[in-house]
């Protein structure tokens, strides 16, 4: 499983200018910069860590299908929006395994045992742990800046 960004790039008047996805964001954003004629415009960059890329390309395609930003192209016929009911459940049973995963590591379970069960990789545990807050993911960082413990 690959965690894969979902991003929204916005202009200074919160304006949705651009929908996608990527691995490796600031690469994919300089790519942007180089090519894109309306990148001058861009003000801020809005993303989410999502476990798959599958999971980022269906929400990418319901986000691109309801909201249409000016700059993502046609989405073709093959690359029609997922189902609301299924992209519920999905994103329902994706928050599921994310509460449980946080409440045992802040019970004290081991970070490498959390991520084999849910299928994540430990990186992309803390990562999401981070980017909702969640305060064990804030002292496991402060741990590993002080030497104390190491991320595989």
């Amino acid at each position: 499983m690959t965690a894969t960004a979902l991003y929204r790039i916005y202009s200074q008047d919160d304006a949705l200018l651009y929908v996608g996805t990527t691995r490796h964001p600031r690469g994919r954003w300089k790519q942007h910069a180089k090519d894109k004629p309306w990148w001058p415009i861009v003000h801020y960059i809005d993303y989410k860590w999502l476990p798959t890329q599958a999971h980022a390309e269906a929400l990418e395609q319901n986000a691109i299908a309801a909201e249409c930003p000016p700059h993502n192209k046609q989405m073709p016929p093959w690359r029609l929006p997922v189902p609301v009911p299924l992209m519920q459940a999905w994103t329902d049973s994706f928050d599921s395994v994310a509460e449980l995963a946080f409440e045992a590591l802040s019970g004290g379970a081991d970070l490498a045992a959390v991520a084999e069960a849910a299928d994540w990789s430990p990186r992309y545990i803390v990562r999401l742990g981070l980017q909702r807050h969640v305060p064990w993911a804030e002292q496991y960082v402060a741990r590993i800046r002080e030497g104390k413990v190491k991320l595989s």
